[in-house]
């Protein structure tokens, strides 16, 4: 087609200097929040302010002693796998499992949910299942899933038709992820398990079971590769099209093969320039397999953990900008919160899932709590870019200061807007990960500057 006749068809808000090398050059244009020019979409713009940019925050060893403390600090949100009980009596699962169903109108899509949806799902919980001593079982995930609060696939909203919301959303998890099964549906298509940071129901074909030795082994491994991309992809692979064109996101973390065990070719190909990982998958019987998949050197992928530098948070930050946001992780996409546990794992932390936990987790603290939008400013000013500030409901990056102005990056629900000649705040509903200023509304009518409770730095 014309290039010409291209650039005409596009949208006003979204023309492209079609030779134009540089997407953000030129006549390049793309809607932004209210005060965001053009040229902060570029991570540069922000690290260009920074002193010392690519100054080492914490070495490796010191991240693990932060994990470590992370861990004291918020026992029963992170955990260290390898210390998990082996067993727990039924009255323990039952307390973990036996959430209350919502009391208030629900739906699936425009349908009302009815007393016996309930109790169907009260059933599949199998809580006659447990055992006075019931035995924990190991796995891995082999793709990415949604840990649910009940064992259904079904999104629950609090409104008719709005698929992008679950009630019963807890986390995403990654594929490659050590899990631990509590417990099993009635109808043994779900597993109750336990992540290093959240708990929920998966389902049983997204987990590989295997000896509590393999699963140890496998989370010890001390090459691995790191997804630092938001998103790569396995390349088409016609003998094995159950990871044929597998997608992985940003802090996925996969064990190298080390290169004296690599064979001369792979399913009929040479490895040249590729890095070599060992897969989970999930045999026929529900048993975890290892496969070896190459993954080319052109991917955005780091062999250990990217070195943890203000230039480096942001500039994985920025890889996320534009991407949907994904309540719970559902969509594919991510939260706040989950945002910024998935970055900041590209470094080797483990952080808590949800922004609540985050907040009160371990760090360098400072409280907005009680001051003035001015002394806020002050206290802004003085802060590192990439520090994680957090207002209830909401945890963002901070970027920097420009022009008066205070810039974060997040992946934001909404936020409130008074437009011309109205009297009253809209709810604008955004669901993406954005840059915007502080001066922005909650849907409260409250600015983002005078909401914010604590910044927090990971050192």
């Amino acid at each position: 087609m014309d290039q010409y006749l291209m650039k005409i068809m596009l949208p006003t808000a979204m023309i492209v200097n079609l030779v134009c090398p540089n997407a953000l050059a030129g006549t390049y244009e793309v809607q932004t929040m209210p005060n965001v020019k053009v040229e902060m979409l570029q991570a540069d713009y922000w690290i260009s302010k920074i002193a010392d940019p690519d100054r080492i925050i914490l070495n490796i060893a010191e991240i693990e002693d932060f994990n470590r403390e992370i861990i004291r600090k918020v026992p029963n949100s992170v955990y260290k796998l390898a210390d998990y009980p082996s067993s727990f009596s039924s009255a323990q699962l039952t307390r973990l499992i036996d959430s209350p169903f919502p009391t208030e109108p629900s739906y699936i899509g425009d349908m009302v949910i009815s007393d016996s949806y309930w109790q169907h799902l009260k059933l599949q919980i199998n809580l006659t299942g447990l055992q006075d001593n019931n035995s924990v079982q190991y796995g891995l995930t082999v793709k990415r899933g949604n840990l649910k609060i009940f064992p259904t696939a079904d999104v629950i909203g609090d409104e008719p038709n709005d698929p992008a919301f679950d009630l019963f959303q807890c986390s995403s998890i990654l594929p490659a992820e050590p899990i631990i099964i509590l417990h099993h549906s009635l109808n043994h298509q779900w597993y109750y398990v336990q992540m290093y940071n959240y708990t929920g129901w998966l389902p049983a074909v997204n987990i590989a079971i295997c000896s509590r030795d393999t699963w140890l082994n496998y989370q010890q491994e001390l090459d691995f590769l790191m997804v630092t991309g938001n998103r790569i992809r396995l390349d088409n692979d016609p003998l094995l099209p159950q990871i044929s064109e597998m997608e992985f996101t940003m802090g996925t973390k996969l064990p190298l093969v080390k290169s004296y065990l690599l064979p001369d070719s792979i399913r009929s190909r040479r490895t040249y320039q590729n890095y070599v990982v060992k897969l989970p998958v999930r045999n026929i019987s529900g048993q975890l397999e290892f496969i070896i998949v190459p993954i080319p050197i052109s991917n955005d992928v780091t062999v250990g953990y990217l070195p943890y530098t203000r230039a480096n948070i942001i500039r994985q930050a920025f890889k996320m900008q534009g991407d949907r946001y994904g309540w719970g992780g559902m969509l594919d996409g991510r939260d706040c919160s989950s945002l910024v546990m998935e970055l900041y794992r590209c470094f080797g932390f483990r952080l808590a899932r949800d922004t609540n936990v985050q907040e009160v987790s371990a760090g360098k603290t400072i409280t907005f709590a009680g001051y003035s939008a001015a002394y806020r400013e002050g206290l802004l000013k003085s802060l590192s870019p990439s520090a994680v500030l957090y207002f209830p409901g909401h945890e963002m990056l901070y970027l920097g200061e420009d022009n008066g102005h205070y810039y974060v990056l997040s992946a934001l629900g909404s936020y409130g807007e008074l437009k011309p000649e109205q009297t009253k705040l809209e709810t604008i509903r955004v669901r993406t990960v954005v840059i915007n200023d502080l001066n922005i509304n909650r849907a409260s009518g409250i600015r983002w500057i005078e909401a914010l409770t604590t910044a927090k730095l990971l050192e």
